[in-house]
């Protein structure tokens, strides 16, 4: 992959509110297509997720049936824009009702050339949850040592409390996550141009906005017009 080119993303569990940095309504940092401010030169402000005009970072991911792939590699073979989706893993309703949501939306984006990938911490045999959940038709990886999701900027550790309500309700990170640590990415969607650069990003740290399949297939719309 290139460096660094310019300076510059229902229905509750059974009513719970998540607390916690990154879990809950009021906690919002998303930002569509807009520079993230570094809080000091070289640095981004964390959990923002990487900006406009940053080249996608490589990783190591997991499919459904365990093969070890990069995302290099997935980038690099598309024959047009990659659209990357960061979602929490199966248990999350707000994940497997936006993963569905996407599905609707494949024939538009295949038509534009667009390919979609959707990747998680959860482990690769957990991945079967997350389709059948959302009817996903789509890839989605297992981002199983958490690479992908450092490296767009988007990790965080689930805090104390937040553990002991996901605990309350029989949600175990552990047993979920390939690497069985209580870290998660903030939802998050990117599309890549064919040159490997993002073009267009979004995070939100409230995990009940989920940016609309709509305004995807829009942003990809416009790059391959550009």
């Amino acid at each position: 992959m290139k460096t660094f080119r310019t300076c510059l993303t229902l229905t509750a569990l059974s009513g719970l509110a998540f607390a916690g940095a990154g879990f809950g309504p009021g906690s919002s940092t998303g930002h569509d297509a807009q520079p993230a401010e570094p809080t000091e030169a070289g640095e981004l402000a964390p959990r923002t997720g990487l900006p406009v005009g940053y080249d996608a970072p490589d990783a190591a991911l997991w499919t459904d049936e365990g093969e070890k792939i990069q995302l290099a590699d997935l980038i690099e073979k598309a024959e047009g824009p990659v659209v990357l989706v960061f979602y929490r893993g199966g248990w999350c309703p707000y994940c497997t009702k936006h993963l569905a949501a996407l599905q609707n939306k494949v024939d538009d984006l295949e038509e534009l050339g667009a390919t979609l990938l959707a990747i998680s911490p959860e482990s690769y045999d957990k991945l079967a949850v997350s389709e059948e959940k959302s009817e996903a038709e789509f890839t989605l990886l297992s981002d199983g040592e958490m690479e992908a999701s450092k490296a767009y900027n988007l990790i965080f550790d689930v805090d104390d409390d937040t553990q002991a309500h996901y605990r309350n309700y029989g949600i175990e990170l552990e047993n979920w996550n390939a690497n069985e640590e209580w870290k998660l990415p903030v939802p998050a969607v990117f599309v890549i141009d064919t040159e490997g650069v993002i073009r267009w990003a979004h995070a939100d740290e409230d995990y009940s906005k989920r940016i609309s399949g709509r305004k995807i297939v829009k942003a990809v719309e416009e790059l391959v017009e550009d």
